[in-house]
């Protein structure tokens, strides 16, 4: 292709489609038969073999041909790309946003009322840790379960369900009374939903936004820090205030929980504890607004790339529709004769709508599959050597942020009772730099599989 018609947007962000200035060169290479009609970002779009050796994946010109679905998603992104960054656009990456905000407020909020949980119900020190494995767990869990649930029942239930999910069981942790394992339960059933958020939101931006400004993805993570300080501030008209004693009158004995003294003797009441209680209310709280913003609010189209995965090319011609007429922008000029020009030059008559069952079978076999790539972390003695390193000094370095985080927020709660707000401040700015962690981003390798964990076509 020429690189007059390669630098020619003629109108488009990106890309463009081949047009008569092209035709002679793609009529006389058979190899670019398959890209006469296909939207083209760039020269590795058009190889026609593999071409994955150690080498070209140094030079980053590693490639390979682009399978049938990833041909059609490149109209939808072409689509996409003409209709800019519109109010719909906008809209997506506020709610996603919101949901990365979620992800750290809950962390952070939780970090901070752990003291006065501890001291309410008696918890002993070796027990401690329960809250944050629990939490941890359920946040693995979540994230492995909603990556391939969403490719089963679709973006947009993922994207309710995972707010739901978390505001639901966020506002009963309030609930419990001396039963430190209900906290832990309901804590790790609220994370099964905010561990399913951050990729599930990464995903649907990507998705959503045009290719000029996919930017806007890796800076959704600046709402993490919002989330951060909004919880620290939530926590210190709550939590801080409404809370027991940290000792008796003698300034030295440790107040202890009413379930581990007898009657009559001074101890750490529910009534005089309720400032945890309030903050998970109100976090709850946004979380359930966040869902409503989400599902009555706001019209939350399914993704053209998921349905056109399922084999739905008329819906997801459709939602491009209805959101050129929520942009206020012009029609789209994507049509099925473009879809099923592509099936032609494949050999295909077209593979119909795929059944639910269908769609759980693609997924789960492609799962299993993605774990054969994992083999070329260990093709020689380097490549295992430096995997190995890589990984221990990630869990090193995670496990130090949470230590040092919980520490600092231990530190805080013990020592506010008689500290001014600005101190009590200062000390929250420097907790929250170390729980702040880097979001997660899925992968934009485009792959014929679309599970999230393994996003297609960006």
């Amino acid at each position: 292709m020429s690189s007059a018609v390669r630098n020619d947007t003629l109108g488009v962000e990106k890309p463009i489609l081949p047009d008569d200035r092209d035709a002679e060169a793609l009529a006389t290479n058979e190899k670019l038969a398959p890209y006469r009609h296909t939207p083209i970002y760039n020269d590795l779009d058009l190889v026609s073999e593999n071409d994955l050796s150690f080498g070209t994946i140094l030079k980053g010109t590693a490639a390979n041909p682009l399978t049938v679905f990833e041909k059609k998603a490149a109209f939808i992104n072409a689509e996409l790309d003409k209709l800019g960054m519109g109010r719909y656009q906008w809209c997506i990456w506020f709610l996603c946003g919101f949901g990365y905000f979620l992800d750290l407020a809950w962390a952070q909020g939780v970090g901070l009322i752990a003291t006065a949980v501890y001291q309410e119900m008696g918890v002993p020190a070796n027990q401690e840790g329960n809250i944050w494995a629990c939490a941890n767990a359920g946040l693995a869990i979540g994230a492995l379960s909603f990556g391939l649930i969403v490719d089963v029942i679709g973006r947009r239930w993922a994207f309710n369900l995972t707010c739901l999910i978390t505001s639901i069981f966020g506002l009963l942790l309030a609930a419990p009374k001396f039963n430190y394992g209900a906290i832990c339960g309901i804590y790790f059933l609220a994370s099964l939903g905010l561990g399913g958020n951050i990729p599930i939101d990464a995903t649907i931006a990507l998705e959503f936004l045009p290719q000029k400004h996919r930017n806007l993805v890796s800076l959704l993570s600046l709402w993490q820090p919002v989330g951060v300080v909004v919880a620290s501030a939530i926590a210190y008209g709550t939590a801080a205030k409404y809370r027991c004693s940290p000792t008796l009158p003698d300034g030295k004995t440790p107040l202890p929980a009413c379930n581990a003294v007898a009657e009559g003797q001074a101890c750490c009441t529910v009534a005089s504890n309720m400032g945890w209680r309030y903050e998970v209310i109100v976090l709850g709280g946004i979380t359930l607004i966040i869902f409503c913003l989400r599902y009555f609010v706001f019209h939350f189209h399914e993704s053209p790339k998921f349905l056109l995965s399922r084999g739905k090319e008329a819906e997801a011609i459709e939602v491009l529709r209805k959101i050129a007429k929520f942009n206020r922008a012009p029609p789209p000029t994507l049509t099925l004769d473009q879809f099923a020009q592509i099936d032609r030059e494949a050999g295909l008559e077209g593979g119909g709508v795929r059944s639910a069952a269908e769609t759980s079978r693609h997924v789960a076999r492609n799962f299993l599959n993605s774990f054969k790539h994992l083999k070329g972390l260990f093709g020689n003695k380097l490549q295992a050597f430096i995997f190995c390193l890589l990984a221990v000094a990630y869990m090193v370095r995670e496990s130090l942020s949470s230590t040092t985080a919980m520490t600092t927020n231990t530190h805080i709660f013990r020592a506010t009772t008689g500290h001014s707000i600005s101190q009590v401040l200062t000390s929250q700015l420097s907790c929250s730099t170390t729980t702040s962690r880097p979001a997660r981003i899925p992968s934009q390798t485009p792959t014929e599989n679309t599970s999230i964990s393994t996003f297609q076509v960006s």
